[in-house]
């Protein structure tokens, strides 16, 4: 068990250890953890996960620390950890469009808020990159319009799909928006997305090979994150070779 601060957390260890990778971030870590964390044994890589609902993955000054039950305590804290623990890999994953578009920073329209977020999220893997640390953004699954927890009688749609030009619309600019922030100090090892395993060029859908991918409209459920997995070990693969 891991305890630094408000760090706390358990160490997932396969049989055979070569090096040590951290997944941080909000609850979209949580529900990539179990995908995650099978993705890094099969690379003999033990795993940590700091993760906290409401709570995105920053750099101490950082404005969306505010969501945060203690402000930029609990980040702190997790960055102790990172250069204590002395990781190969740090891998950052957040509910983007949570902090930018549904709650926002006071008195900010979306579009400065957008930039505030892009520039922050670069400043995150700045600072791994200054303590030599190599960084993985996995970039949020796209958000669906429906949660079928609630709406049994809409499965049908969802086996289907969704129009991926509607679930684009809202999300896709702020992904690129941090791809880009990223890409300024990295290369496109740095960036990993998850959309093709949930949409095709024309539509998005929660369900996939008879399995359902959500366990809720914007995370995913254990299934969803295991079917991740490979695209996870890939990403993990090239980016500490």
């Amino acid at each position: 068990r891991v305890t630094i601060g408000e760090a706390l957390t358990c160490r997932y260890r396969p049989k055979k250890v070569d090096g040590l990778v951290i997944l941080v971030g909000d609850s979209t870590a949580k529900s990539l953890s179990d995908g995650f964390i099978t993705a890094a044994h099969n690379l003999r890589l033990e795993v940590i996960v700091f993760q906290q609902s409401g709570c995105p993955f920053q750099v101490s000054d950082s404005p969306f620390n505010q969501f945060c039950k203690t402000g930029n305590k609990r980040n702190n804290d997790v960055w102790s950890a990172i250069r204590i623990l002395k990781p190969v890999a740090v891998i950052v994953s957040n509910l983007n469009y949570l902090y930018v578009r549904d709650i926002g920073l006071p008195d900010m329209p979306i579009g400065p808020t957008r930039v505030a977020w892009a520039n922050e999220t670069q400043k995150v893997f700045t600072h791994l990159k200054d303590l030599e640390i190599k960084g993985l953004l996995v970039q949020t699954v796209p958000e669906l319009t429906f949660d079928l927890r609630y709406n049994v009688t809409i499965l049908k749609q969802h086996v289907i799909g969704e129009d991926r030009t509607v679930v684009d619309r809202d999300n896709k600019f702020l992904n690129e928006m941090e791809t880009n922030a990223v890409m300024k100090i990295l290369d496109n090892r740095s960036i990993l997305n998850l959309d093709r395993q949930i949409c095709s060029s024309d539509l998005c859908s929660q369900v996939k090979d008879g399995k359902f991918m959500y366990e809720d409209s914007s995370h995913l459920s254990s299934v969803g994150s295991m079917v991740m997995a490979p695209d996870i070990e890939q990403a993990l693969r090239l980016l500490i070779q």
